[in-house]
C-alpha cells in the first residue's frame, strides 16, 4: 500500500450524459463525413458489427455508404442538414445554397465552427469536441 501514498484521491464524480453535447458531437462527426464525401465521391465510413460465427460472435468491420446531404440545383448546390428533421437556419429556410461543389468543404467548416462556438457559449465545457490533435484545445 505504500505505493499508493503518493496518489491524490477524489470522490466519485457524477457521471451522467449530456444529450445536447452528444447530439452536437454526432453532428460534427456527420459534417466531417460530408466534407470527406465532397472531396472523394467514393468515400465510405467503416462500421463495426458483430456477426455470428458458429457458436461465437466476432467483431467485423464493414464499409458503409455515406449519402450526400446536398443536391445540384439550377444556381449551385443545395445543402441541408437533417437531424431527425431538417434543421431550419431561419424561419422557413432549411437549406444553404453553395455556388459550387468545390466551395462546399468551406461551408461545412463554417458550420462545424458554429456548432463548436455554440457549445462553448452554452458553458457546456466542451473544450475539444472536434479535436483530432491532442495539443489543440479548441478556441482560446
Amino acid at each position: 500500500m505504500s505505493a499508493l501514498k503518493g496518489l491524490q484521491f477524489a470522490a466519485k464524480s457524477a457521471g451522467g450524459s449530456n444529450p445536447v453535447m452528444d447530439r452536437r458531437t454526432r453532428l460534427v462527426t456527420k459534417l466531417n463525413e460530408q466534407k470527406e464525401l465532397a472531396a472523394d465521391a467514393k468515400f465510405t465510413r467503416t462500421v463495426r458489427r458483430r456477426v455470428k460465427d458458429g457458436d461465437t460472435t466476432k467483431l467485423v468491420e464493414k464499409p458503409q455508404t455515406v449519402l450526400p446531404w446536398w443536391k445540384a440545383i439550377a444556381n449551385g448546390i443545395e445543402f441541408k442538414i437533417r437531424l431527425g428533421k431538417f434543421v431550419e437556419f431561419e424561419k422557413g429556410k432549411d437549406a444553404i445554397i453553395v455556388p459550387s461543389l468545390d466551395k462546399l468543404p468551406g461551408v461545412i467548416d463554417t458550420l462545424i465552427a458554429a456548432v463548436t462556438v455554440t457549445a462553448f457559449a452554452d458553458g457546456s465545457g466542451m473544450r475539444s469536441m472536434t479535436c483530432d490533435d491532442p495539443t489543440n484545445h479548441g478556441p482560446p
